[in-house]
Formats: structure tokens, sequence, C-alpha cells
């Protein structure tokens, strides 16, 4: 059974990929680039054995066959890798990204100024700040406006959630 029947008989998974065959490619290449293209990480060549093999193709012809040999190998991998992934055959897995933490200081009315624990401005509101996941300190600040008592406002650490303040500022008289 091909890994053609394979797919059309729901089986997801292949122990192997099919020597490559081009016209133009040797077939010791199409078999090296099937080696490289193992499921089974322990089933591929090892770097040296696949620069040894592809300056074995080239030798007979110089550098420039070596870099066309390689250029198609290259080239083939990659085809045949996004085949395999189009038609199902592999999937791929891809690292989880964590949903981004989002920390937003909103004011009434808004244009008020944003200081860290030290002073420095650092906006107007409504402010957010995307903290680094790797954060071990609080959020410390401070919120402005002229003609009206500060406020401070922390955001806790480490950075699991998103976080929200609201500041209600007294209306100007």
């Amino acid at each position: 059974m091909d890994m053609y029947d394979r797919r059309r008989k729901g089986v997801v998974s292949i122990d192997s990929v099919p020597p490559l065959q081009v016209a133009g490619v040797p077939r010791g290449l199409g078999l090296l680039l099937s080696q490289m293209l193992a499921l089974d990480p322990t089933g591929r060549p090892a770097m040296a054995a696949v620069a040894a093999a592809m300056a074995s193709y080239g030798a007979a012809d110089g550098r420039r066959r070596a870099a066309r040999l390689t250029a198609l190998g290259l080239g083939s991998t990659l085809l045949l890798f996004g085949l395999a992934i189009g038609n199902g055959l592999i999937h791929p897995t891809l690292a989880q990204q964590r949903p981004a933490v989002e920390w937003s200081v909103t004011s009434e009315p808004s244009g008020a100024q944003v200081l860290d624990e030290g002073g420095t401005p650092l906006g107007l509101t409504p402010f957010t700040y995307h903290p680094e996941a790797s954060r071990r300190e609080p959020l410390r600040l401070r919120i402005e406006r002229e003609g009206q008592p500060s406020r401070e406002v922390s955001f806790d650490a480490p950075p699991s959630q998103s976080q929200r303040y609201h500041v209600q500022f007294e209306p100007a008289r």
C-alpha cells in the first residue's frame, strides 16, 4: 500500500517518504532527499553525511553542478514537505502561542498623564501596556490630571491575565 492508498483509507501517518523520481535527478539524490524527510528523526541522515553525499554529486562537474544540485535538493525537500502537509499526511506541531496579556488604564475624562513609580511619563489615558511573560515585579503607575489628586494603580505579576483600571476624576469646576 503506497502513501496515497494510506491517505485514501484514512491512515494519516506514513513510515517513509518514497524516493524522489524526477528526470535529471540522480536516483541516489532522490533517496537522500527521502531519508531527509523521514518522520522519525533517528531515520534522518546526519548533516555530515548529507554534505558528503551532496559533494559527491558535484565533484565530477565542479562547483556549479553542486550548487544546482544543492538548490534542487533544498527546493525539492521544501516542495515535498509542503505537499505532505497540504495533503494531510503529516501535521506540523506549531508552538502554542500564549494569548497576549494586556494591562490598560482608562480615565474619565481621557487624557490623564500616566507615570511610572519613578515619575517618568509613559503616556496618556487611554493607556495600554503588554507585559513580558517573564515579568516578576508588579507594575505600579500613578495617574495624574491637572487640578486633581493623583491616583495609584497596580498590576499584579506575573502577568497571567489582562487587567483593566478605570479612573474617574472629579468634573472641572
